[in-house]
């Protein structure tokens, strides 16, 4: 096995991070298929042994230039990570070690989660994976030879906050689950009879049959980012969006720090917020986005700490300036941009760690003037889009109909 070490040391890092309290993001992979990019939420946190395999896989390119072989109506599923095609040639994706099934009664597979596939054996799986397009937590749930190991979702699905239930990413796996299915045999021999519900595209019988062009390809799987959740000092579920080279620790929320000196006119309804962001160079940028209830829409961001020019702690509008600050979009997201040892970093050291303290708001008082920040807190239609530094914020602000209202 490829990967024995890894695995290992994997075990190692969650035991550690579970023991010292520390958050474990979920990672964002990008599926760039031929029916369109599908982005999915791994749950490093409940099935950390099949997440790890499934990045084995994605970090070695292995499944690079592979495809969807199977799309099956009971139950209703599409199959990939079995097969590759290149090069005029089909050959199948270099399988690990099986690994033990990590089924979970808190991970069902409903529809738009992403599953192991495997033999009858529960602990068979390897390189295999499926989609569940409609409610399969039945048919695949324990009853079923121990249950089929669910490992994440397609972001979009299960009324996810992060785009509707008709999101982009869903709409691809539907589309695939939707084309025309039909036995490998019959339509080219190098198939062999092991595909017996392949999904073509464009393809029907008496046609000539062009790999290239017919095949749901996955052209790659990259990861892109990870997400966390928290809840607010009010009980509202908060999520922050990170690049995944980067971690996210110590996450807290809290009541104010200092409720006699806090920023007059502004409402802070969500609390406050702190958290340590590692995993930098000393000196590097980076940005977070913070998702919020959708009836908290805020314009202000005010941190509480020291400031390069006042160690002592003390509030400070902490707005976008054109390297730090916080960016408003008109709706519940802000998104939070750092430059470690700089405004916005508690400990004010480009040492490879940030410290954010701070509290988004609402305030009855639209200023452009801050404490070293340059920009307004709103955008308009003839605004410039922010140009964000990782790809999965693009997706938010694209795919948010709330973002829509700013770029008509």
């Amino acid at each position: 096995m490829r990967h024995s070490n890894l695995f290992s040391t994997m075990a190692i890092l969650v035991g550690s991070s579970l023991l010292c309290g520390t958050a474990l993001g979920n990672t964002v992979v990008r599926m760039e298929t031929s029916a369109g990019d599908i982005y999915v939420e791994l749950y490093d946190d409940t099935a950390p042994i099949t997440v790890t395999n499934f990045l084995n896989y994605v970090r070695d390119g292995d499944y690079d230039n592979s495809f969807i072989h199977r799309s099956a109506i009971s139950p209703l599923i599409i199959q990939g990570g079995g097969y590759i095609y290149e090069n005029n040639a089909y050959s199948r994706v270099p399988a690990d070690a099986a690994i033990v099934n990590e089924y979970g009664a808190d991970r069902p597979n409903e529809r738009g989660t992403i599953s192991m596939a495997r033999t009858s054996a529960p602990d068979s799986a390897t390189s295999e994976w499926f989609f569940n397009i409609a409610d399969n937590s039945v048919t695949l749930g324990p009853q079923n030879t121990g249950g089929y190991a669910v490992f994440g979702r397609v972001l979009g699905s299960n009324n996810d906050a992060i785009t509707s239930n008709d999101g982009n990413s869903m709409a691809a796996v539907d589309a695939i689950a939707s084309l025309d299915r039909f036995n490998g045999i019959n339509i080219d021999a190098t198939l062999g009879g092991a595909w017996t519900e392949i999904p073509l595209i464009g393809f029907a019988a008496g046609q000539t049959y062009d790999p290239m062009q017919n095949l749901v390809r996955v052209v790659r799987i990259t990861e892109t980012n990870q997400l966390q959740r928290t809840t607010s000092f009010a009980g509202n579920s908060i999520t922050l969006t990170t690049p995944t080279t980067i971690t996210l620790s110590n996450i807290i929320t809290s009541d104010t720090p200092d409720a006699s000196t806090m920023p007059a006119g502004v409402q802070f309804s969500e609390g406050f917020f702190s958290f340590n962001i590692g995993g930098l160079t000393p000196g590097e940028a980076t940005s977070i986005a913070m998702e919020l209830p959708e009836d908290f829409q805020p314009n202000t961001y005010y941190m509480y700490g020291p400031t390069p020019d006042n160690a002592s702690p003390h509030w400070y509008e902490f707005k976008y300036n054109g390297s730090t600050g916080a960016e408003f979009f008109g709706n519940n997201y802000v998104v939070l941009h750092f430059i470690d040892g700089q405004r916005g970093d508690a400990d004010l050291l480009a040492n490879g760690t940030i410290t954010d303290p701070g509290a988004p708001g609402i305030s009855a008082i639209s200023s452009s003037s801050s404490n070293g920040g340059g920009c307004t807190l709103s955008r308009n239609s003839s605004s410039t889009p922010m140009s964000l530094d990782f790809g999965l914020l693009i997706l938010i602000m694209l795919i948010h109909r709330a973002y829509k209202l700013t770029h008509p």
